[in-house]
């Protein structure tokens, strides 16, 4: 029983440890904390943070990315966009319309 009661203690001990995460959270961070850790990474690895407020409603929230998730939604949505603009892209002729 007590043995038992040892490798409980120990799951539990393990199980809350699990849910601990190592990224800062930089929705939380003040300006001067987020511009402390974006001088210490890379250009691509900078965090912006901006307030976003939807149509229809009067919360603000706040969003925060790295350049390059940035960079990488940007071309995702120009492609998305080129794709309902000019069809999918052929490769048979290798020619797209201007």
């Amino acid at each position: 029983m007590r043995r038992l009661n040892f490798v409980a203690a120990g799951f539990l001990v393990l199980s809350s440890c699990a849910g601990l995460d190592n990224e800062p959270s930089f929705e939380n961070m003040t300006a001067g904390e987020l511009a402390l850790h974006n001088s210490t990474v890379s250009a691509d690895q900078m965090v912006l943070c901006f307030e976003d407020v939807r149509i229809g409603s009067h919360i603000r929230q706040t969003y925060c990315a790295t350049v390059e998730e940035l960079t990488h939604a940007l071309a995702e949505g120009v492609n998305t966009l080129d794709t309902l603009n000019y069809g999918p892209r052929s490769d048979v002729f290798g020619l797209r319309p201007n």
